[in-house]
């Protein structure tokens, strides 16, 4: 091999990934195929769910008919994106400025987006998107994310689950993305259109009034009404250093038998409603009384495959709370980090309380058991024993 070949090789060995997907932990956020009122201008914007998925260069924008079959391919993306990528951060794909609402687009696609009823999937197969691209376009299981509208009566992938029945089209509002449960109907609304590009410059088209929905209840409630549940500690940690509050951390672990979720979809599932979860310390002297929110949307996830109901996962590394792992009948694992943590550890807090709750389910912990104090830098505990009641 020529020294100038095995040079580039030593090259692309030696270059630092980085440790998380480099593109696909992303979502598509907002589609709108009439922009404006205007035929043929439109946009798909895309938001990241993690940082550094910038390297998006030759993944795909295509457009499929309504009974599933492959429509066009709009786009493939010429290059990638910026450095500063982090979680949240949206980029977006449009035929012109004017289909942006006036700012640029980071890319331009041909227009082609389906009217009325259809499905648009962004992205490609693999940890990088191939180069060259010679992955089967026409297959949607091969892209990252896919919206589809109207009445779609394709096979829809695993992350369409059921096609929302709005289009994105009347001249007025986008389909834009609220939840990520990998159902189209539940994560889409119409609302009024917000292309946000990967300056974060936000286009617009006038004065949009939100739609009117109108819902028709029954009897049900918003949250199930069910016994809290106190539940055996395994594990807790509370560790701080001295001037340096971004160093705080904690971490909580009950495995339980007891440890229940409600159904998938449901008044106490927290992909949808959230959750919120309180630490506290009745100490008199290291006494403190946080309760951290942990709002419905992507943060969450569901665990298992389509369909089950094996948990719920929370991560959010940018975050006070950055992840919470809860599996009925099994175990409970909260983490978190940072100066937003309400704790300090000037005396000892023994004992800790941790509330847990979803929906109408309120799930506990009181963390004295097996203790170990040092001022100033930690608090442990194991294998406390389940209290008699939540507070």
């Amino acid at each position: 091999m020529p020294r100038t070949a095995l040079a580039a090789v030593a090259l692309l060995l030696l270059r630092p990934l980085p440790s998380h997907a480099l593109f696909h932990l992303a979502v598509i956020d907002e589609v709108n195929a009439n922009a404006g009122g205007v035929a043929g201008q439109q946009y798909v914007e895309i938001r990241v769910l993690n940082d550094s998925q910038n390297l998006v260069s030759h993944s795909k924008l295509s457009a499929f008919n309504c009974d599933g079959s492959f429509n066009s391919m709009l786009l493939e993306v010429p290059s990638d994106l910026g450095s500063t990528m982090t979680s949240g951060k949206r980029w977006i794909m449009a035929t012109s400025a004017a289909a942006a609402g006036g700012i640029t687009p980071d890319f331009v696609m041909a227009s082609g987006i389906p009217t009325g009823c259809g499905m648009v999937c962004w992205g490609a197969p693999g940890l990088l998107p191939p180069n060259p691209p010679t992955w089967d376009q026409t297959n949607p299981a091969n892209y990252t994310d896919c919206l589809a509208y109207g009445s779609y009566t394709g096979a829809p992938p695993m992350k369409v689950g059921t096609p929302n029945p709005d289009a994105p089209d009347d001249g007025t509002y986008s389909l834009t993305r609220g939840t990520n449960t990998n159902n189209n109907a539940n994560d889409f609304d119409l609302a009024c259109p917000t292309p946000t590009n990967f300056a974060g410059a936000a286009g617009s088209f006038g004065a949009c009034a939100p739609p009117t929905t109108t819902t028709t209840t029954t009897s049900s409630t918003t949250t199930s009404t069910v016994a809290p549940a106190p539940l055996t500690g395994k594990t807790f940690k509370l560790s701080v250093k001295l001037g340096d509050d971004s160093k705080k951390k904690m971490t909580a672990l009950a495995k339980d038998p007891a440890i229940a979720i409600g159904a998938n979809g449901g008044p106490d599932d927290p992909v949808l409603h959230g959750a919120t979860l309180r630490v506290v310390s009745d100490s008199a002297a290291g006494a403190f009384d946080t309760t951290y929110s942990l709002p419905a949307g992507p943060n969450w996830t569901y665990m298992g495959k389509a369909g089950q109901n094996k948990g719920y996962k929370w991560t959010d590394k940018l975050g006070t709370i950055t992840g919470v792992q809860l599996k009925p009948g099994k175990s409970l694992k909260i983490t978190g980090k940072g100066a937003g943590l309400g704790h300090d550890l000037d005396d000892d807090p023994n004992p800790v309380t941790v509330v847990f709750t979803i929906g109408g389910r309120e799930q506990c912990m009181s963390f004295g058991g097996t203790t170990r104090f040092k001022a100033d830098k930690s608090y442990a505990a194991k294998d406390a024993p389940a209290p008699g009641s939540c507070p």
